[in-house]
Protein backbone atom coordinates (compact mmCIF):
# COMPACT_ATOMS: atom_id res chain seq x y z
CA UNK A 1 0.00 0.00 0.00
CA UNK A 2 1.50 3.33 -1.06
CA UNK A 3 0.17 6.86 -0.81
CA UNK A 4 2.08 9.93 -1.96
CA UNK A 5 2.20 12.89 0.39
CA UNK A 6 3.78 15.49 -1.89
CA UNK A 7 5.75 16.10 -5.05
CA UNK A 8 9.25 16.29 -3.57
CA UNK A 9 10.92 19.68 -4.04
CA UNK A 10 14.36 18.17 -4.84
CA UNK A 11 13.46 15.66 -7.57
CA UNK A 12 9.88 16.54 -8.59
CA UNK A 13 8.61 13.00 -7.98
CA UNK A 14 5.97 11.57 -5.65
CA UNK A 15 7.18 11.22 -2.08
CA UNK A 16 5.14 9.33 0.49
CA UNK A 17 4.68 6.31 2.74
CA UNK A 18 4.24 2.62 2.05
CA UNK A 19 3.43 -0.61 3.85
CA UNK A 20 5.14 -3.63 2.32
CA UNK A 21 3.91 -7.07 3.33
CA UNK A 22 4.19 -10.65 2.12
CA UNK A 23 0.66 -11.09 3.55
CA UNK A 24 -2.55 -9.67 2.08
CA UNK A 25 -3.41 -6.06 2.90
CA UNK A 26 -6.89 -4.56 3.03
CA UNK A 27 -8.66 -1.40 4.19
CA UNK A 28 -5.84 0.99 3.17
CA UNK A 29 -6.05 4.50 4.56
CA UNK A 30 -4.08 7.72 4.15
CA UNK A 31 -3.92 9.80 7.34
CA UNK A 32 -3.20 13.46 6.68
CA UNK A 33 -1.04 15.02 9.38
CA UNK A 34 -1.35 18.75 10.14
CA UNK A 35 1.31 21.43 9.83
CA UNK A 36 3.63 21.34 6.85
CA UNK A 37 7.36 21.84 7.31
CA UNK A 38 7.72 25.61 7.81
CA UNK A 39 10.72 25.77 5.45
CA UNK A 40 10.01 23.30 2.62
CA UNK A 41 6.18 23.32 2.98
CA UNK A 42 6.23 19.51 2.77
CA UNK A 43 3.12 17.77 4.05
CA UNK A 44 3.41 14.60 6.10
CA UNK A 45 1.17 11.56 6.25
CA UNK A 46 0.78 8.18 7.85
CA UNK A 47 -0.50 5.12 6.00
CA UNK A 48 -2.63 2.40 7.60
CA UNK A 49 -3.68 -1.05 6.39
CA UNK A 50 -5.04 -4.23 7.91
CA UNK A 51 -2.62 -7.14 7.47
CA UNK A 52 -4.11 -10.64 7.23
CA UNK A 53 -1.79 -13.30 8.69
CA UNK A 54 -3.41 -16.73 8.79
CA UNK A 55 -6.36 -16.30 11.19
CA UNK A 56 -5.03 -13.03 12.62
CA UNK A 57 -5.57 -9.42 11.62
CA UNK A 58 -3.28 -6.59 12.65
CA UNK A 59 -3.18 -2.88 11.95
CA UNK A 60 0.05 -1.64 10.37
CA UNK A 61 1.03 2.02 10.17
CA UNK A 62 3.85 3.63 8.20
CA UNK A 63 4.77 7.03 9.62
CA UNK A 64 6.87 10.01 8.54
CA UNK A 65 6.64 12.94 10.94
CA UNK A 66 8.18 16.37 10.60
CA UNK A 67 8.95 16.52 14.30
CA UNK A 68 12.61 17.49 14.07
CA UNK A 69 12.21 20.84 12.33
CA UNK A 70 8.83 21.92 13.67
CA UNK A 71 8.27 24.72 16.10
CA UNK A 72 7.31 23.50 19.58
CA UNK A 73 3.63 22.64 19.69
CA UNK A 74 3.21 22.18 15.92
CA UNK A 75 4.77 18.71 15.87
CA UNK A 76 2.64 17.74 18.86
CA UNK A 77 -0.46 18.13 16.69
CA UNK A 78 0.96 15.55 14.25
CA UNK A 79 1.43 13.12 17.13
CA UNK A 80 -2.07 13.89 18.44
CA UNK A 81 -3.71 13.14 15.08
CA UNK A 82 -1.63 9.97 14.71
CA UNK A 83 -2.23 8.59 18.22
CA UNK A 84 -5.95 9.42 18.01
CA UNK A 85 -6.23 7.38 14.79
CA UNK A 86 -4.20 4.50 16.24
CA UNK A 87 -6.19 4.42 19.50
CA UNK A 88 -9.34 3.58 17.49
CA UNK A 89 -7.87 0.26 16.28
CA UNK A 90 -9.11 -2.95 17.86
CA UNK A 91 -6.46 -5.21 16.29
CA UNK A 92 -2.88 -5.73 17.42
CA UNK A 93 -0.89 -2.77 16.12
CA UNK A 94 2.53 -2.16 14.57
CA UNK A 95 3.64 1.44 13.93
CA UNK A 96 6.96 2.10 12.27
CA UNK A 97 8.80 4.80 10.46
CA UNK A 98 10.67 8.06 10.63
CA UNK A 99 9.51 9.97 13.68
CA UNK A 100 12.30 12.55 13.40
CA UNK A 101 12.55 12.47 17.19
CA UNK A 102 16.22 12.38 18.00
CA UNK A 103 16.74 13.77 21.49
CA UNK A 104 16.25 11.59 24.58
CA UNK A 105 13.46 13.96 25.65
CA UNK A 106 11.58 13.70 22.35
CA UNK A 107 11.94 9.90 22.36
CA UNK A 108 10.60 9.83 25.94
CA UNK A 109 7.60 11.86 24.76
CA UNK A 110 6.97 9.26 22.04
CA UNK A 111 7.27 6.44 24.56
CA UNK A 112 4.79 8.18 26.88
CA UNK A 113 2.24 9.04 24.17
CA UNK A 114 2.31 5.58 22.61
CA UNK A 115 2.34 3.98 26.06
CA UNK A 116 -0.91 5.80 26.86
CA UNK A 117 -2.59 3.96 23.96
CA UNK A 118 -1.05 0.58 24.82
CA UNK A 119 2.00 0.48 22.54
CA UNK A 120 5.64 0.01 23.48
CA UNK A 121 8.80 0.79 21.51
CA UNK A 122 10.17 -2.54 20.32
CA UNK A 123 13.14 -0.76 18.73
CA UNK A 124 14.26 0.81 22.02
CA UNK A 125 17.68 -0.92 22.06
CA UNK A 126 18.62 -0.77 18.36
CA UNK A 127 20.70 2.42 18.30
CA UNK A 128 21.24 5.15 15.71
CA UNK A 129 19.41 5.12 12.39
CA UNK A 130 20.75 8.35 10.88
CA UNK A 131 24.11 10.07 10.82
CA UNK A 132 23.97 13.84 10.43
CA UNK A 133 26.20 15.72 8.06
CA UNK A 134 28.44 16.48 11.03
CA UNK A 135 28.77 12.77 11.77
CA UNK A 136 26.48 12.79 14.80
CA UNK A 137 24.52 9.51 15.10
CA UNK A 138 20.79 9.96 15.85
CA UNK A 139 17.97 7.53 16.56
CA UNK A 140 15.03 8.96 14.61
CA UNK A 141 13.32 5.80 13.30
CA UNK A 142 11.25 3.63 15.62
CA UNK A 143 8.86 0.67 15.76
CA UNK A 144 6.01 0.55 18.29
CA UNK A 145 3.65 -2.39 18.83
CA UNK A 146 0.85 -3.77 20.97
CA UNK A 147 -0.27 -7.37 21.64
CA UNK A 148 3.02 -8.89 20.50
CA UNK A 149 6.07 -10.18 22.22
CA UNK A 150 9.43 -9.29 20.81
CA UNK A 151 11.81 -11.83 19.37
CA UNK A 152 14.46 -9.58 17.87
CA UNK A 153 14.97 -6.00 16.70
CA UNK A 154 17.82 -4.24 15.01
CA UNK A 155 19.08 -1.74 12.47
CA UNK A 156 20.25 -2.67 8.99
CA UNK A 157 23.00 -0.18 8.17
CA UNK A 158 24.00 -1.50 4.73
CA UNK A 159 21.55 0.39 2.54
CA UNK A 160 21.87 2.97 -0.19
CA UNK A 161 18.13 3.46 -0.65
CA UNK A 162 17.83 6.15 2.02
CA UNK A 163 19.95 8.34 4.25
CA UNK A 164 18.35 6.39 7.13
CA UNK A 165 19.24 2.88 8.18
CA UNK A 166 16.35 0.39 8.15
CA UNK A 167 14.84 -0.58 11.52
CA UNK A 168 13.49 -4.10 11.71
CA UNK A 169 11.76 -6.29 14.27
CA UNK A 170 10.58 -9.87 14.42
CA UNK A 171 7.42 -10.03 16.51
CA UNK A 172 5.18 -12.89 17.58
CA UNK A 173 1.53 -12.64 18.50
CA UNK A 174 0.95 -12.53 22.23
CA UNK A 175 -1.93 -15.02 22.32
CA UNK A 176 -2.84 -14.05 25.90
CA UNK A 177 -3.58 -10.45 24.81
CA UNK A 178 -4.86 -11.10 21.31
CA UNK A 179 -8.58 -10.46 20.74
CA UNK A 180 -10.22 -11.45 17.45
Amino acid sequence: VYYPAIIHHHHDKNFGNAILSPWPLRDPEKILLPNSDPDSKQDRIAVRATVLIDDHELAAYSVHLEHLWMLPGRSDSQLEVLTTAIAKDTHPIIVGGDFNSWSPGSINILDDLFGEIGLWRVSREVGPTLETYGGIPLTVDHIFASDFFESQAGVWQQTDISDHAAVWAILNFDEANYHE
